[in-house]
């Protein structure tokens, strides 16, 4: 899989999240990274997560950049992916 950022499992995100398994399983932050975020960078990123939930894991889609357009702001309220901006996070409303 492509992406501009994957990790290992992470237990602990240090804030709440609405996709929380009970078994308390690790979650797979899938992360696209760009210096003005798009629509197209929290798609790609929604997508990509898609396909892990597939296969049973716990992804967290979300996007990171020095700026979020305003369009993507909208895109990722609407499909539940993460922002990061500037180390602030945009966590996505249930």
């Amino acid at each position: 899989m492509v992406a501009d950022f994957f990790t290992l499992g992470v237990r602990k995100l240090g804030v709440d999240y609405t996709d929380r398994r009970e078994d308390d399983a690790e979650a797979y932050p899938v992360v696209e990274i760009s210096w003005d975020v798009s629509s197209f960078d929290v798609v790609r990123a929604a997508h990509r997560a898609v396909l892990l939930r597939r296969a049973g894991l716990l992804a967290l889609p979300m996007v990171a950049g020095k700026a979020v357009l305003p369009e993507a702001v909208n895109r990722a309220r609407e499909m539940q992916v993460w922002q990061i901006t500037d180390g602030q996070v945009a966590t996505p409303e249930p």
